[in-house]
């Protein structure tokens, strides 16, 4: 519940007051971590903290095998796209919706970085990947993947 106190000038956010000053601050810090890049959302589902980057080579790796394999489904641009650390979900084009891509990138991602210990985990991962690039593949045959330009 969020209520503005006009006497006080505080705004009560689930509770917690905050005062202008707080809130100009919360405002500035969601600003400094800058529009979400794939990395950075893929980084997020794998629970690696934004701020650690010994990882960032390995999964930047990973998401651009990802990409290849998209790229071979015939999803996205006219060529083979990779990321690097600031690359933003608008510069891959494609007809597939972004939560779909981003899921995609996440699990394949996730099997080589991060795999599951349990095979039952590990299988329905990999389900889940096959059914995807299935549902793609049937958009692609439908003339909604490839993105000419």
């Amino acid at each position: 519940m969020i209520r503005y106190t006009t006497s006080t000038h505080t705004l009560v956010v689930e509770g917690q007051d905050l005062t202008p000053h707080d809130v100009y601050i919360t405002y500035k810090q969601i600003l400094s971590n800058g529009p979400a890049t794939i990395l950075s959302d893929i980084k997020k589902m794998l629970n690696i903290q934004p701020e650690v980057k010994e990882f960032d080579i390995d999964v930047i790796s990973h998401i651009n095998g990802a990409f290849l394999t998209l790229y071979q489904l015939g999803v996205g641009p006219e060529h083979p796209f990779s990321i690097d650390n600031s690359t933003s979900w608008d510069s891959f084009e494609t007809q597939i919706p972004k939560n779909v891509i981003r899921d995609y990138l996440y699990l394949k991602t996730k099997i080589v970085f991060d795999p599951p210990v349990a095979s039952n985990v590990f299988e329905a991962y990999k389900e889940r990947i096959s059914e995807l690039e299935f549902r793609m593949s049937i958009e692609v045959d439908n003339g909604g993947g490839i993105v000419v330009g």
